[in-house]
């Protein structure tokens, strides 16, 4: 079909192509929209009315599913990582793990032996990357399942996640993290995206 193969995942397949192929490929007709992923920051991309279901059937049995990458939105956008130091110019942080256990009321569960021992978290963000601060702590993460159109699972470009995983593991530091990544890197999640919207470029997901 002529697509790039960007990344192989457990549930779907990521692939890359020219906005024509896939309006040829698919006979669907593609809008391009704007979305807010950022305070102020917008990425450019494609969408479709149709239904993915209908849309795999060009692929016959080979996909469940078809559905263009739409940027995901990110919240609680921080100047600084929750696992560097703070500027002396920054607002107020609490550190990972203790102030944030404390500010939850998470210490008097962990004092009675309730650690998040057996409980897995899935958190859909950014993505994660192996930060020495959680090899230190020996928390325990297991390998990044990529969504729709992510790809590179060992990287985090915008860092969110890995920030934000470690307010897990202070709540919880016997739990089990399972990252999952949205967006995607290959074209990057702003720049990229407006770049290859420029271009008449697509990216999709197939849902295997």
């Amino acid at each position: 079909m002529g697509f790039r193969i960007l990344d192989v995942g457990p549930a779907t397949i990521s692939v890359g192509g020219s906005a024509e192929q896939f309006q040829d490929i698919f006979g669907v007709a593609l809008e391009g929209k704007k979305k807010e992923v950022f305070d102020g920051e917008e990425a450019e991309y494609f969408d479709v009315e149709e239904d993915g279901e209908e849309m795999a059937g060009a692929l016959g049995d080979w996909a469940e599913g078809v559905t263009p990458v739409v940027p995901p939105e990110f919240h609680t956008e921080s100047p600084l990582s929750p696992i560097a130091e703070p500027h002396s110019d920054a607002y107020h942080y609490f550190t990972v793990p203790d102030e944030v256990a404390t500010i939850l009321r998470a210490t008097r569960v962990h004092r009675n032996g309730i650690t998040g021992s057996k409980v897995e978290v899935a958190m859909p963000d950014t993505g994660f990357y192996e930060h020495e601060f959680y090899e230190r702590r020996g928390y325990r993460t297991r390998s990044t399942i990529l969504g729709p159109g992510a790809s590179n699972p060992s990287q985090d470009n915008y860092g969110h996640g890995t920030g934000e995983a470690a307010n897990i593991f202070a709540a919880a530091p016997d739990a089990q993290l399972i990252p999952v990544k949205m967006g995607n890197d290959a074209v990057g999640i702003q720049q990229g995206l407006q770049s290859e919207s420029r271009h008449h470029h697509e990216q999709l997901g197939l849902v295997r």
